[in-house]
């Protein structure tokens, strides 16, 4: 995770964890800490974007593969932790998803106040389609924002929507090139 202060009120936080920002439990424990850090000082928002062409895979699979009782437990205890902060964040939050956001980069997407996106990419919860099923939490963030029949539709069928149609629908509020 890197930082840059574009102005005294405004950090632009970059996920940097090539090649696609898979979310680790360092990874979401980076960005956890670095937001708290920007709460403990005079700014006053952030824009949440990638170092890279993907804004963030979702959760880094690799990890949960053979893990402990144990790892796993602290695996999620950190997401729901990394989604409780920047949901609630007291920063304004901007995401700038510069690339595709499938999973639980859709997730973090969604927990920021303001959401751009650059065309020709995709945003949704894919999940459904591998077997798996996302928290209550992200149903529900999901829910929030685009309504709960269209967010059972979108959580069933595991449809990753193109910039175009997240926007139509309300899961980003702005298309940017």
């Amino acid at each position: 995770v890197t930082v840059e202060m574009k102005s005294s009120k405004v950090a632009i936080v970059r996920m940097n964890r090539p090649p696609v920002n898979a979310l680790s439990k360092d990874l979401m424990h980076g960005l956890r800490r670095t937001i708290c850090d920007l709460e403990d000082n005079d700014v006053k928002g952030i824009v949440l974007t990638s170092s890279s062409k993907v804004f963030c895979a979702g959760l880094d699979l690799a990890e949960l593969l053979n893990p402990t009782q144990e790892f796993v437990s602290s695996f999620w205890k950190e997401l729901q932790g990394l989604w409780i902060t920047l949901y609630s964040s007291r920063l304004v939050t901007v995401a700038a998803v510069n690339g595709a956001a499938p999973a639980a980069g859709c997730m973090l997407a969604l927990s920021c106040d303001y959401r751009m996106m650059s065309s020709k990419n995709v945003i949704g919860m894919n999940e459904t389609k591998f077997g798996l099923f996302p928290p209550p939490w992200f149903v529900e963030l999901m829910a929030d924002t685009v309504g709960r029949r269209k967010a059972e539709m979108l959580l069933l069928q595991g449809t990753l929507l193109s910039t175009e149609d997240a926007l139509a629908c309300g899961m980003i509020d702005q298309i940017v090139e």
